[in-house]
């Protein structure tokens, strides 16, 4: 029912918030616990998590799975900052919109990238979003972005922001290294 469903996005929203507050360890290495998952799962989870309060924004919320490896990744972690990523995307398409999530894996790479047709990022402004954590924004969530580029840092991984060429608002690209060899149990 609508009521359940609610209450599950509550409760999903409540654990992340949860996690949000543990990750900014400024200063602190981020402490990351990974075991295999496929990045295409958890970009689907946090899709499914957000798709009600994307449609109620008329934002159509996009996603090409390209990745079905499994990868030694904090799939918590990684969650948190794809949410960042999308709750940024969102918050810039005030009148609605259209944003873009596809993952793909390379031969020594996986990358999630999630794109907008947004106002974009002035090329002069991309550095500064990461190291000010104090955002003009309502909520304040300038930090998600920190948050996200530490996220992809602790695994060994980089988040950089260009152009989307597709959608025309900004991209980001977050990229976490793949292991030679994965090691099945």
């Amino acid at each position: 029912s609508g009521r359940e469903k609610l209450q599950r996005v509550l409760n999903e929203t409540a654990r992340l918030e949860m996690i949000a507050a543990n990750t900014l360890s400024l200063g602190g290495d981020l402490a990351i616990r990974t075991q295999p998952v496929e990045l295409d799962s958890i970009a689907a989870e946090v899709i499914e998590l957000l798709r009600p309060q994307f449609q109620h924004q008329h934002i159509v919320l996009q996603f090409e799975p390209g990745c079905e490896t499994s990868l030694p990744l904090d799939a918590d972690r990684v969650k948190q900052a794809l949410l960042n990523l999308l709750v940024n995307a969102a918050d810039e398409l005030v009148k609605g919109g259209e944003v873009s999530v596809a993952t793909h894996c390379g031969e020594h790479d996986a990358t999630l990238i999630v794109e907008d047709d947004g106002p974009g990022i002035a090329a002069d402004k991309r550095d500064a979003l990461f190291d000010n954590p104090t955002s003009d924004k309502k909520f304040g969530l300038g930090l998600g972005l920190v948050v996200a580029r530490q996220v992809v840092e602790a695994h060994g991984g980089e988040l950089t922001v260009m152009d989307s060429e597709r959608l025309g608002g900004a991209k980001f690209r977050m990229e976490f290294p793949r292991p030679e060899k994965v090691v099945t149990e």
